[in-house]
């Protein structure tokens, strides 16, 4: 499976969820169905990392696609929580301090202070997005250890939210991954990127004006 599919299923995961918490939020189906799309996210965005010809570009398009959907994001979800894209950005920082800094010291304090900038500010996922996001490319070739991880870090979160524990469903997805881009230029590059804040919108709307009339 490439990339392209994995992004459109991720997507389509995506969309289920939001449709649970806009229109269905009495029913748990839509989200546990939901949970498998941001680790398909996250293992992506540290592949892209990876595989960036422009690290700095990939940096200011995080940041420009995390501001624009909140505007949407707060209307559907109401005010007080960062949008997922905010909570990418900061994971890739982190991933970036990882790899740039020695210094021990000054490494796991710059990623502990993302980790609680995280929770601080209410990003979506909060420090479980940040950790996952740095476990996918720590452990990106060690599968064994990727997957006794992510169990640990929900193990860690299921008293807080028991639902994202079907989050490790996204993980066969991932493991049929076969490194290679599918489908994919510019228009379909940000076409992805736009998905987030016009579905979001779109559901929003028609819960909004159609559904509740």
């Amino acid at each position: 499976m490439n990339s392209f599919q994995l992004k459109v299923i991720a997507c389509i995961l995506m969309a289920i969820d939001h449709i649970g918490v806009i229109v269905y939020p009495d029913s748990d189906v839509y989200r546990i169905i939901g949970r498998l799309s941001f680790p398909i996210f996250a293992f992506l965005l540290t592949e892209g990392y990876t595989h960036t010809k422009n690290l700095k570009k990939y940096f200011v398009r995080l940041f420009i696609f995390a501001v624009i959907p909140q505007i949407p994001y707060s209307i559907a979800f109401g005010m007080g929580i960062l949008n997922i894209f905010f909570t990418l950005f900061f994971g890739m920082l982190a991933i970036l301090v990882d790899d740039k800094i020695k210094n021990p010291y000054k490494k796991w304090g710059i990623i502990l202070g993302i980790i609680a900038l995280s929770e601080i500010t209410k990003m979506d996922y909060g420090y479980y997005g940040i950790i996952m996001i740095f476990l996918f490319n720590k452990y990106k070739d060690n599968w064994k250890y990727l997957v006794i991880s992510l169990i640990c870090l929900n193990i860690s979160i299921y008293p807080i939210w028991n639902l994202q524990v079907f989050s490790l469903g996204a993980l066969p997805l991932i493991k049929v991954y076969n490194k290679k881009i599918g489908f994919m230029n510019k228009y379909v590059k940000y076409g992805f990127y736009s998905f987030y804040p016009v579905h979001i919108l779109v559901i929003y709307l028609i819960n909004e004006y159609i559904l509740k009339k």
